[in-house]
């Protein structure tokens, strides 16, 4: 192959791989790309030594996450940096939430060998323990696309 048929088949490949990002896709009109601003902004959780981790963007567009050391799930709510905590049962020790269309908060209690479900409504919580006493340290919770609960646990079979 010549240098010249080369040089055209590099610069098609390049053309496949970057139409349908220039294009937008399978779509029959051109889109133009624009780059869009990226901000980040940090938001201190206020209760020290918690160790909040695994943010879960609600669908009412509200941030919630766990304190696992100090056994709270908590929300921020990002237009106005307000926080409200929900204290968990003692020694719960949450991974980490997620919520569900109605607002339902269901949260991995991993020291605690449970899956939870407050009601931030009224506070109320209740507790469903793992059906095995080998799975006893429940985490990552997602729901699928039926919006069942699937979980993993570190030390289960």
């Amino acid at each position: 192959m010549n240098r010249r048929i080369r040089r055209s088949v590099a610069l098609a490949s390049v053309a496949i791989v970057v139409a349908p990002l220039l294009w937008g896709g399978a779509g029959t009109s051109a889109t133009r790309l624009v780059a869009q601003e990226m901000r980040i902004v940090e938001w201190r959780v206020p209760w020290e030594d918690s160790r909040p981790r695994d943010p879960y963007v609600a669908p009412d567009g509200r941030v919630w996450f766990v304190g696992q050391t100090a056994d709270y799930a908590a929300r921020l709510d990002p237009t106005d940096g307000s926080f409200e905590r929900f204290d968990l049962p003692t020694g719960t020790g949450p991974h980490n939430l997620i919520v569900d269309g109605a607002g339902i908060v269901w949260y991995a209690g991993n020291r605690a060998a449970h899956i939870g479900r407050l009601d931030p409504a009224t506070g109320d919580i209740e507790q469903y323990p793992m059906p095995d006493e080998r799975a006893s340290d429940p985490h990552t919770l997602v729901f699928d696309s039926q919006g069942l609960i699937w979980f993993t646990v570190q030390h289960g079979t």
